[in-house]
């Protein structure tokens, strides 16, 4: 599973909810901006460790973005000694725009209120998971202190923020090498002693360079004497390099990770599955990187409704069932299962609807039936698991379920 530095680390298991925000006007003087969101910070995030690590992944989503648009190849993290974060990549970075009346420079959809398009960059802040995002400028307004350096069509820009207010804004020399770096310092008046968590930090990069394959992504932690902790990931294999990871400890029982991708009308699908011998399921879910695991999506619906068609199915045309047997539940079917599936491009609020469920079901169908005709060996064994695992559900107590189900 190549690719990856210093890579002792768990996988993450959960990234935070974002906070809904109701706003009619963006105007930042009819909302008071910033003081009306630092008075009411706890209706935005947490104001605690879990609130600094929202206010990080917000950053973290945009920079791995670029990556995700094809306009990035790498991006690090450094956990700055005197309490900052520094979020940098090699993107396409941003233009300094003209000048608004509400901030010293054109910052303002990254750093302002605005979630919304850079109109000359094309660089989307804002966005998240598919859904839009108070973001960005939650970051700014919690902040005593934020800066933007960027390079964009050759132009080197520097845009200084305390408190959010008006600060320095200078052009600098040419460049030809495109990026941008934010760095930003949490309002300890919000957040009291709360701090970054290296190892929650680091498992969400490591789980973001799984979902976005050859990316280069890196930690830096200079909060602690010489030499400074880093780590830097790098998989080449995806999604599959991650389920073979969520299995380092379990014996699969076929040796090929199942592996397939497709586009639709409701965005682009990969998924990653492989069974084990053992008798829990673990299926994470993900739209684009924002992890979907801890609610059933519609991407995890039409999943599991597929595989239960086609194995189902597969059982019955192979004569492993009897015809009066009962039909294989979701469950028997995903015992022993670890799978990573991937909606990415979804429309906002497209997560729950019918529309993401069938782009999913139907991709699943066609894609696992052709692997189970193409291997006979391996579709058997699956399947055989899966007939167990019923007889075990409906007979808890016979010989050889290795378990009791109550």
């Amino acid at each position: 599973m190549g690719g990856a530095h210093h890579c002792a680390v768990a996988e993450p298991k959960e990234d935070l909810d974002e906070s809904p925000l109701r706003i009619e006007n963006h105007h930042p003087q009819q909302l008071e901006f910033p003081e009306w969101i630092r008075s009411n910070a706890d209706r935005f995030v947490y104001t605690d460790e879990r609130g600094l690590h929202y206010l990080l992944w917000r950053l973290i989503d945009n920079a791995v973005g670029e990556a995700a648009a094809g306009h990035a190849t790498a991006v690090t993290v450094r956990l700055l000694d005197d309490g900052g974060v520094e979020v940098s990549d090699n993107g396409r970075g941003i233009s300094a725009g003209e000048p608004d009346p509400f901030l010293p420079t054109t910052y303002r959809v990254a750093a302002a209120w605005t979630p919304d398009w850079d109109d000359t960059s094309d660089r989307c802040f804002g966005t998240f998971g598919g859904t839009r995002s108070a973001g960005i400028w939650i970051v700014n307004a919690l902040s005593t202190r934020l800066e933007v350096e960027s390079t964009h069509a050759d132009r080197h820009w520097i845009s200084r923020y305390e408190r959010s207010g008006s600060g320095a804004f200078e052009i600098g020399d040419t460049a030809s090498a495109t990026g941008t770096t934010v760095r930003f310092w949490a309002d300890r008046a919000v957040f009291g002693a709360a701090d970054y968590d290296f190892n929650t930090v680091t498992r969400r990069l490591h789980q973001l360079a799984f979902l976005n394959s050859g990316l280069t992504i890196g930690i830096v932690d200079e909060r602690r004497p010489e030499p400074p902790r880093s780590y830097t990931f790098c998989f080449t294999d995806g999604l599959t390099g991650m389920v073979k990871k969520l299995n380092r400890t379990r014996v699969p029982i076929h040796e090929d990770v199942i592996h397939f991708c497709g586009r639709g009308a409701a965005g682009d699908v990969e998924v990653a599955m492989q069974w084990t011998g053992g008798y829990s399921a673990r299926v994470s879910t993900f739209a684009d990187n924002a992890d979907t695991s801890d609610y059933l999506s519609s991407h995890e619906n039409g999943f599991r409704t597929a595989l239960t068609d086609v194995i189902s199915r597969y059982a019955r045309d192979r004569k492993l069932m009897r015809d009066t047997e009962p039909d294989l539940s979701p469950d028997d079917i995903c015992e022993g299962l670890t799978a990573v599936v991937v909606v990415r491009h979804a429309e906002p609020g497209s997560l729950v609807n019918h529309e993401v469920k069938t782009a999913v079901q139907d991709l699943c169908k066609h894609h696992l039936t052709r692997w189970l005709e193409s291997n006979p060996i391996d579709a058997d064994a699956i399947t055989e698991k899966a007939i167990r695992a019923a007889d075990c559900r409906r007979t808890p107590v016979r010989t050889g379920c290795g378990r009791m189900l109550g």
